[in-house]
């Protein structure tokens, strides 16, 4: 069930997915304020808030943020680079706060200048007859940072007695730039990886995981996982994959990759809509693309998702 602040309801629960080898359509005009989007399971007592925050004035490089509003507590997020062309902007970083309250977004130009705006997103999760404190008291935030490398990785597990639901990357560099290339769920581990590009650079990338308790949670009960992945392929210009969340399910994060055969591919949006722009449906919409050099790949979008057992 998804519902706008305005009161519209309707039921979600598809697969969709798409490719293309040029520029996406112009995105949706800026918003002034944050909006909020309401999905409920199919039991009708877990419930997440997708919150799309206001976007940055145009600029060569960004960091904004998206908290979840009074009541959830955060369990994903996002990332959308608005006003997409060429040569086009990049993503750094996607990622929650320790406290589970705030998702940070970055993006940036690489090379060629390229002004830009950013806008953040997070995913709340409320759980009928628990207190956000007693939540949040049921799930952990875990990180990692690799080691050095112009093309670094690494990975995170959640904790023993936790399943993973949501996660996130940041790219850490200094001069030219390091750009995420993946941020993904991996059984029970959050994958992260960035590289850099045109220029050298060596670089770390943190790895951000999510989990929740596969126990019981009192008043409650326990949370069923789902994870769906959807990819598609380009010979140049923007990747799009959109993978919706199964029926019955309700978002808990998303994640992207980009896999390249060249000089590179790297993620440009992580939105946690499976229909961006429209942003109605719930799910994941992931864009990569190449720069300056020509690179063909494959874009895969990934939407967790979860349910009352």
């Amino acid at each position: 069930m998804y519902k706008w602040t305005f009161g519209i309801i309707i039921n979600a629960g598809i697969l969709a997915a798409s490719g293309c080898g040029v520029t996406p359509d112009d995105q949706e005009s800026d918003v002034a304020q944050a909006l909020t989007s309401d999905f409920v399971d199919a039991s009708g007592t877990v419930t997440v808030r997708i919150k799309q925050c206001t976007p940055t004035a145009s600029q060569e490089i960004n960091t904004t943020t998206c908290p979840v509003d009074s009541g959830f507590v955060l369990i994903g997020g996002g990332a959308e680079i608005l006003g997409e062309g060429s040569p086009g902007a990049l993503l750094t970083a996607s990622f929650p706060d320790l406290g589970l309250t705030t998702w940070t977004a970055s993006s940036k130009d690489h090379h060629l200048t390229f002004f830009h705006q950013l806008r953040a997103y997070s995913v709340g999760l409320k759980l009928a007859g628990v207190t956000p404190q007693t939540l949040f008291s049921f799930m952990k935030v875990v990180s990692v940072r690799s080691i050095a490398s112009e093309h670094p990785s690494t990975g995170i597990s959640v904790p023993g007695g936790f399943n993973l639901v949501g996660g996130g990357a940041r790219a850490n560099w200094v001069t030219q730039g390091q750009l995420l290339t993946r941020s993904i769920p991996s059984g029970s581990q959050w994958l992260a990886a960035s590289k850099d590009h045109a220029v050298a650079e060596v670089g770390t990338v943190d790895a951000f995981a999510i989990g929740i308790t596969s126990g019981t949670i009192p008043g409650f009960g326990s949370i069923d996982v789902s994870v769906n992945q959807v990819s598609t392929s380009v010979p140049t210009g923007y990747g799009t994959a959109n993978r919706l969340v199964p029926a019955g399910f309700v978002l808990a994060s998303i994640g992207g990759d980009a896999q390249f055969s060249g000089a590179g591919r790297m993620l440009t949006d992580l939105i946690p809509f499976g229909d961006a722009p429209a942003d109605s449906v719930q799910g994941a919409t992931v864009r990569s693309k190449d720069q300056e050099f020509q690179d063909s790949g494959t874009t895969t979008a990934y939407a967790v998702a979860i349910r009352k057992h």
